[in-house]
């Protein structure tokens, strides 16, 4: 309930910042979680408004060309991160 609320008062400074907070984001791990949250910005009132600064941002992200380093076992994988950003 309050998540409702909070997002009904800040409206479209809510989406703003956090089309903001995914613009230019690297870290393939960061960029699992900014797609997530980019998958649940429709359903707020305000996203019409915003809609194509979100594809703009998305789009800079096709294709996937992203290779994790072998030592890292606890790397994303490019497969991950297709799958994050359908």
């Amino acid at each position: 309930r309050y998540g409702i609320r909070l997002q009904q008062a800040l409206g479209a400074d809510l989406l703003l910042g956090c089309l903001q907070a995914m613009d230019g984001e690297r870290d393939p791990r960061n960029l699992v979680l900014r797609f997530a949250l980019a998958a649940r910005l429709p359903a707020l009132p305000e996203f019409p408004r915003f809609a194509e600064e979100l594809f703009e941002l998305l789009a800079c992200y096709f294709p996937i060309t992203f290779r994790a380093k072998p030592s890292d076992p606890n790397a994303v994988s490019p497969d991950d991160l297709r799958a994050a950003l359908e």
